[in-house]
């Protein structure tokens, strides 16, 4: 198959002067000047190669381009969106480029698709510029999408300034004082302050606080007008708020996962006036010291300012609660017990039993015997007395009733009451064995000098002991 022969042209600088031959297929243009200077003086429209002639497979490519006249030119995304996608073709210094510019176009395209797709509002011709423009750098999607970022952050920031500026209903509620001041210059400016921002959604509310002011000027004067008036405190509402608002952390059960919920638990029986949020801060505060228990209660114990310990006005009113009865002095004493036997798991009871009693009238007892003890760590412990313990307690053999013992006692009160009975060794050994167990909150010395006082004959020593103690519990029954 023979190919057809190619369209020959030739330019000439007056188009009118330029004859036509169209025979054998041939276009031609006879020019004078040569063919470089044909394109700048014919126009580029034409699509004419540097040869002077068109080979005949440019007309397939402009098919498949999508629009044979479409040149890069100020116009360029204009014409080219008009024809499509695939018209968009690529050109270098005016000419039309080979296949390959096509594919890079494509690209381009891509690019920007995906910068459309990440930042929202955008223009996609003009993101579709912005890369052509850069199409030869290697990041230049960072880079134009970092120009659009740094555009849509400027443009917010002046959008927001723009309504700062525009819309401050506290400068206009300001200029409104100084209005209404000019005509009431007695007035607290705070309350009318106050009463307009109470009017504020209403246009008129200059008019509505001068009428306010102007009929309680006619009834109270100038002077009375706002004396009455309390400006509210933002700040103290602000921290009831917030301290209404702290809820109780040993109500949340996830707190038991805490590290320090065991030694929150310890600081709130040792301390139950102490806020708990005050005490989980101060553990927080000697989270690293393993010692933060015993910190914790020296820093509140020696503290000079007593605010974390508050002195409760009517301390009667924690002792009742409906339908029980007020607590006793020894319930009291046996509810503070309890609170440091679970602090100080290792220590006689009988121990911080005497604690408390000696210090029976301080309200703060309980602290002042955790922070000595956390700070001496020489008080008994449990493992110690366990064998002095044993050797208190009476035989569970022993078979002894009351037949027999009046058979070996037949008159007992003429028996035991006698003083002058001289008893053993082994008996006075089991009377102040019997004693320390029976009151094991009084210190021995006190119980061997009341055995010593009746010949350390058991009866009437207990007789004694019983008497000194209800006669010092109902004496510090008056005082509380």
């Amino acid at each position: 198959m023979e190919e057809p022969d190619p369209k020959k042209l030739r330019l000439s600088s007056d188009i009118s002067q330029s004859t036509v031959n169209q025979s054998a297929e041939t276009l031609e243009y006879e020019l004078d000047i040569d063919g470089n200077e044909a394109f700048d003086g014919a126009g580029k429209e034409n699509g004419v190669g540097n040869k002077g002639h068109m080979p005949s497979t440019e007309p397939d490519i402009f098919d498949k381009a999508g629009r044979s006249n479409c040149w890069k030119n100020d116009d360029y995304m204009k014409n080219c969106d008009s024809h499509g996608e695939e018209g968009r073709i690529e050109h270098i210094n005016g000419f039309s480029t080979e296949r390959a510019s096509l594919m890079k176009i494509e690209s381009v395209k891509k690019d920007a698709v995906t910068i459309t797709n990440v930042i929202p509002n955008v223009d996609l011709v003009d993101v579709y510029k912005k890369i052509l423009a850069r199409r030869n750098v290697k990041h230049r999607v960072d880079l134009v999408t970092l120009e659009l970022l740094e555009g849509a952050s400027e443009q917010q920031d002046a959008n927001a300034n723009a309504s700062e500026v525009i819309h401050s209903p506290s400068d206009e509620i300001f200029k409104d004082v100084a209005e209404i001041l000019l005509k009431f210059p007695n007035v607290d400016p705070s309350y009318i302050y106050d009463l307009l921002e109470r009017n504020e959604s209403k246009e008129n509310r200059v008019a509505i606080v001068l009428d306010k002011l102007g009929t309680s000027l006619s009834e109270k004067g100038t002077n009375d007008i706002s004396r009455d008036y309390t400006p509210p405190s933002s700040v103290s509402e602000s921290l009831t708020s917030n301290e209404s608002k702290k809820s109780d952390p040993f109500s949340d059960p996830e707190f038991r996962k805490n590290p320090l919920y065991r030694d929150l638990r310890t600081l709130r029986k040792v301390l139950p006036a102490v806020d708990p949020n005050e005490l989980y801060a101060y553990l927080e505060a000697h989270f690293d010291k393993p010692n933060r228990v015993q910190i914790v209660i020296d820093e509140l114990a020696k503290s000079d300012s007593q605010d974390s310990l508050p002195v409760e006005d009517n301390p009667s009113l924690e002792d009742t609660d409906k339908g029980k009865a007020p607590m006793t002095t020894e319930d009291k004493v046996q509810a503070d017990l309890k609170g440091l036997k679970e602090i100080f798991r290792d220590c006689d009871p009988s121990f911080l039993y005497e604690k408390l009693v000696m210090l029976y009238n301080d309200s703060d007892r309980v602290v002042k015997i955790a922070s000595e003890l956390f700070e001496r760590k020489d008080y008994p412990k449990i493992e110690e007395t366990k064998g002095v313990k044993s050797d208190k307690k009476h035989p569970k053999d022993v078979k002894f009733d009351i037949r027999e013992f009046l058979v070996k006692f037949p008159d007992p009160f003429n028996y035991f009451e006698n003083t002058e009975r001289m008893v053993s060794d082994s008996y006075k050994e089991h009377a102040l064995i019997y004693v320390k167990n029976t009151f094991p909150f009084l210190k021995d010395g006190f119980l061997k000098k009341v055995l010593n006082s009746h010949k350390y004959h058991l009866l009437p020593a207990i007789t004694e002991i019983d008497t000194a103690v209800n006669d010092t519990i109902c004496k510090f029954s008056t005082l509380i």
